[in-house]
């Protein structure tokens, strides 16, 4: 307690009794929310609300290991939500544990007034990383933008690597092999129960991501378990029309999941690997698991989470009949070094059209540019699922907006190579105010708030149908364009066609 001598003393104790008087209302007035777990004490910066590290679901240890996210429990008197939680196990990251499973929300600050009846639109940003790193801690900065403009942020941690997406024999597959998958439903469903009393409205949800969190996202609009919660999606550079293991019988094509998780297991224990029991596997830590996959995880096709690919599923016009935004970068495969897969491998995926796409991309040397498979890598994996999956809305009478993201910043390395991985996120995420990135805000902002991009100060952007081809090109300027690189898509699209085709 400050006593009233102190605060009629000098001039400096006038002020540091004002600091801390004001430093003491502020912690009074912290922001307050109840939901069904309990009341959770959130804090205010910069003039905004941040509620970190809520529990959406039990922790997924012991026996929860590899099973579906449990309710999480109430809360033990009141949960203090003012730091993040630690991110699921992945390498290289010391804040990490199993009990992971949090999710995080920030809030114009008028989302909590008591006069603010009208809900705000809610932007649902699942991390992207491979599933094999990433978390939902956005900086607060990276919120700055939505909730300025009257959008509450949320994100959220979901299991990764052997963890969150593994199909072994020994396990019980009742609820299929994509755990991570299964946390992305769990914390939507979280969402649409206790987002209102945050301010939010259950009827304006979008979900959205880059990488493998726009996987995500095409997952979720494949998903027979997300029906219902959402009503737009955005997939930024995701990757539905790749190749994923299935761990069902009868399966198209692709490697089996069973196989590969026993290939994972013999990786940590190649003397044991086969009479280890399932007992056995969850003795093995995190951080063992960690270290038996090189380079990114992929989902897998389980029949329970993920009936098929999700570009499958889009063709069959059986995907949630949601508005739907998605694009790519001119340089998404700058990740391909990382990607777990070599110049041979990438080429084996190529099929009957090997020898036009090394034409297309200048592989035909043995000595070819290691850029030229890195490019190959970018347009096969990221640019053709947004084409094919965007192509497909139609047959659910959804719009679907496509962009190409081409916009590369000044002082950057190599501009000649286009916009990396992952750029379109920065620009979306943190400050600039070049004409193009701002303009490209308000499609995005507009779209999140009515599900349409367009407004009468914008020039317009066409939907994708079985009659319109077109994309948004994001360059130094904005431009509408029918195509882009259209024979190496040509011929691409033929490997897609014939490797989905196959008996």
């Amino acid at each position: 307690m400050l006593s009233s001598t102190f605060c009629r003393g000098s001039v400096l104790n006038i002020a540091l009794c004002a600091l801390l008087i004001a430093g003491s209302a502020m912690a009074q007035t912290a922001p307050v929310v109840v939901i069904e777990q309990g009341k959770i004490i959130g804090m205010h910066e910069q003039g905004r609300v941040f509620f970190r590290g809520i529990p959406y679901a039990k922790a997924p240890v012991g026996e929860l290991r590899w099973q579906k996210p449990q309710a999480a429990p109430a809360f033990s008197g009141e949960f203090t939500a003012s730091q993040y939680g630690p991110v699921c196990p992945q390498l290289n990251e010391i804040n990490s544990a199993e009990d992971c499973l949090t999710i995080n929300i920030a809030a114009p600050a008028s989302a909590l007034a008591d006069n603010n009846a009208a809900k705000l639109p809610v932007l649902v940003w699942i991390h992207g990383g491979g599933f094999v790193s990433g978390s939902g801690n956005l900086k607060t900065a990276g919120s700055k933008l939505w909730n300025d403009n009257g959008v509450i942020v949320v994100s959220f941690n979901y299991r990764l690597g052997p963890l969150g997406f593994f199909a072994h024999p020994l396990l019980n597959s009742a609820h299929g092999a994509n755990y991570g998958l299964l946390d992305m439903v769990a914390a939507l469903k979280w969402v649409q129960t206790n987002i209102a009393a945050f301010g939010g409205d259950t009827q304006r949800v979008t979900i959205a991501g880059m990488s493998a969190g726009a996987m995500a996202v095409q997952m979720l609009m494949t998903s027979p378990l997300s029906n219902g919660l959402f009503w737009a999606a955005i997939a930024q550079s995701g990757y539905g029309t790749w190749p994923l293991p299935n761990s069902t019988r009868g399966a198209k094509s692709g490697q089996s999941a069973q196989d590969f998780a026993q290939q994972m297991l013999t990786t940590l224990s190649a003397e044991n690997a086969a009479k280890l029991s399932a007992a056995d596997l969850y003795k093995l830590s995190a951080e063992q698991w960690l270290q038996a996959v090189s380079g990114f995880m992929l989902p897998i096709v389980d029949d329970y989470s993920l009936i098929d690919e999700p570009g499958i599923i889009f063709s069959q016009g059986k995907q949630h009949a949601v508005p739907y935004l998605t694009g790519a970068n001119s340089f998404d495969g700058s990740v391909f070094p990382y990607s777990g897969l070599d110049e041979g491998a990438l080429k084996q995926l190529m099929g009957e059209q090997l020898a036009k796409l090394e034409h297309l991309y200048a592989l035909e040397s043995p000595t070819a540019d290691k850029l030229g498979f890195a490019q190959l890598f970018g347009d096969a994996r990221y640019a053709l699922a947004a084409k094919i999956t965007s192509e497909q809305m139609y047959k659910v009478q959804q719009p679907a907006y496509r962009y190409w993201f081409d916009y590369v910043r000044e002082g950057s390395p190599n501009p000649a190579l286009g916009a990396s991985h992952g750029a379109e996120t920065g620009a979306l995420f943190y400050e600039t105010a070049h004409p193009a990135i701002v303009t490209m805000r308000q499609y995005w902002l507009n779209f999140i708030k009515t599900t349409s991009p367009n407004d009468t100060n914008l020039a317009h952007w066409p939907v994708v149908n079985a009659q319109q081809q077109a994309w948004l090109v994001i360059r130094q300027n904005i431009s509408v364009e029918p195509s882009i690189r259209s024979e190496k898509f040509k011929a691409l699209t033929a490997v897609y066609q014939q490797r989905i085709a196959l008996p």
